[in-house]
């Protein structure tokens, strides 16, 4: 009874990874990224900036590496701290690397939109809370597993279970990447037009 408890434990808790992983992405892309932002448009830097000859790419880049950073950091530690490591560590790297930049992407739309502190709070964490409990909850009700496939965080969820806990020779995680990897790409795109826009209204 005692061994049957304590497998019951370590499989909940290998469950709670991928859910913890998605969590840190989506607190610094949603959240800490957008709520920084917000504060250089307040101080007025980020006006100063829109009027240099920066690209807009480099712009992009610039406020992106530092989130990217924080997050690829908080999770390597988190998964080094408690052995999660597999040999598909890869793949592993691969959806970490992709999932962190979609968030990112995404918490760079936020911070074009809210004009205020308090809007980026009202917006990422509603859109938080989605990418977080959507794939955590997908299978508690028709309702939710119907939205799953329309949620992003759904395939970053899949993708991290299965490169961490499954054997990759008998399922398949490339649909997982090549959705996450698409939606990455779509997300920098739509940043990239708004703040090219943005840049040219100035």
């Amino acid at each position: 009874a005692v061994a049957g408890s304590t497998s019951n434990a370590n499989a909940m808790a290998d469950g709670m990874f991928p859910m913890l992983i998605v969590m840190a992405m989506g607190m610094v892309g949603f959240l800490a990224l957008p709520m920084a932002i917000v504060e250089e448009r307040e101080k007025g830097t980020l006006n100063a900036i829109f009027l240099t000859p920066i690209k807009t790419s480099e712009f992009i880049t610039g406020k992106s590496l530092f989130s990217l950073l924080l997050s690829l950091t908080t999770i390597v530690v988190m998964l080094s701290v408690n052995r999660k490591w597999s040999d598909n560590s890869g793949y592993l790297l691969l959806i970490i690397f992709s999932g962190s930049l979609m968030t990112i992407f995404t918490g760079l739309i936020i911070a074009n939109f809210a004009k205020t502190q308090a809007a980026v709070n009202a917006i990422g964490t509603t859109i938080f809370l989605f990418f977080q409990m959507v794939p955590s909850l997908q299978h508690s009700s028709d309702i939710v597993r119907s939205a799953a496939p329309f949620v992003p965080s759904t395939y970053i969820f899949s993708g991290l279970r299965k490169a961490m806990f499954l054997d990759l020779s008998k399922v398949t995680i490339n649909d997982d990447i090549l959705i996450v990897v698409t939606l990455t790409a779509v997300a920098y795109m739509i940043a990239h037009g708004v703040y090219r826009f943005k840049q040219a209204d100035k």
